[in-house]
């Protein structure tokens, strides 16, 4: 396995809280590959909660930028967890593999009276 590839692994791993469900819709259990196309599993993920779906879907994004994760509804469906995984897994992958986001990695989560906010570094 060459090394951008496990960094990705890593990444992906991060990104989905190490769940095991999660990690099982989108690994194979048997290789380091994803399990089926990048379509398959998009359709696998139909029926599951929307942060979830966009879990896999920015997962698919990390490894071969297939997911259509969209921004909007990053914003609209995760909360504080998601987003703490995506900001813990960002570093764990190269900037060229995941560049839709690239003009969002100032971002940081942050607590205003009592409630989680996403802010931008200045």
């Amino acid at each position: 396995m060459n090394f951008q590839k496990a960094h990705r692994i890593s990444a992906i791993r991060t990104l989905l809280g190490n769940d095991e469900r999660l990690l099982e819709l989108f690994f194979s259990h048997k290789e380091h590959k994803i399990n089926g196309s990048p379509q398959d599993i998009l359709i696998s993920i139909k029926t599951i909660p929307p942060p979830e779906q966009l879990l896999i879907k920015t997962a698919l994004d990390i490894w071969c930028l297939q997911g259509g994760a969209k921004f909007s509804d990053l914003l609209t469906f995760w909360g504080h967890e998601e987003w703490s995984a995506y900001i813990q897994s960002r570093p764990l992958y190269t900037p060229d593999t995941f560049t839709w986001l690239n003009m969002y990695n100032k971002l940081y989560l942050g607590d205003k009276n009592g409630k989680s906010y996403l802010f931008t570094r200045a």
